[in-house]
Order: structure tokens, then sequence, then C-alpha cells
């Protein structure tokens, strides 16, 4: 995956495009995000890092983490439905099912 970056000023901010393309496919996104003077300043005085990089690591990080949120919600429902479940199953005195099963069984 390449990835590029472009800015441009606009008023008193900077605007970020970061424009992916994916392994030599011509489908690309563009994201872009505004930052303070004073950030962007300090972000050019640190060149040598790869800025692109470091968002592109915080958005997957980010994504992932609310990823992970969502699937111990969904397991959290999985949990309560299970319990409820077995709240509307009763036994009733005197039944056996595997004794019901065989009687059925054999009179095939």
């Amino acid at each position: 995956m390449v990835a590029q970056v472009f800015y441009a000023r606009y008023f008193n901010t900077f605007t970020y495009y970061v424009v992916i393309i994916s392994q030599g496919m011509s489908m690309s996104v563009v994201v872009s995000f505004r930052i303070s003077r004073e950030l962007k300043r300090k972000m050019d005085m640190l060149s040598y890092i790869n800025w692109s990089e470091v968002v592109r690591k915080a958005i997957e990080e980010v994504v992932n983490r609310e990823l992970s949120k969502l699937k111990s919600k969904d397991v959290e429902k999985l949990k309560m439905a299970a319990l409820r479940s077995e709240e509307f199953s009763r036994k009733v005195e005197g039944w056996n099912s595997v004794e019901e099963i065989r009687r059925w069984r054999e009179k095939r």
C-alpha cells in the first residue's frame, strides 16, 4: 500500500490530503483534516517522521479498538439472550426428553 500526503494552505490552517493507492490498483481514497499552523510548524521541524504512516496507524488503532468494543457488546447481547432463553425453558416433572426420543424412534 502506498500513501502520499499532500497539503494545502487555507486561511490560517493546513489541510492534509492522504491519498492511498492499494497494491497497484487504481482505487484511491482521499482523507482530509485540518490542523493548526502551530502544529504544522512543529511537524515541519520533525520532517524525518513519516506523518502519513503516523496518521494511518492512529486511524487503524481507533477503528480496531471501536470494532472490538462492538464485538464485545455483541458477545454480551448473546450471553443475555442465552440467559433469557434458559428462563423460558422449563422443566416438566415426570417427563424425560431422552426417553421420549427413544420411544418415538422405536415406533418407526
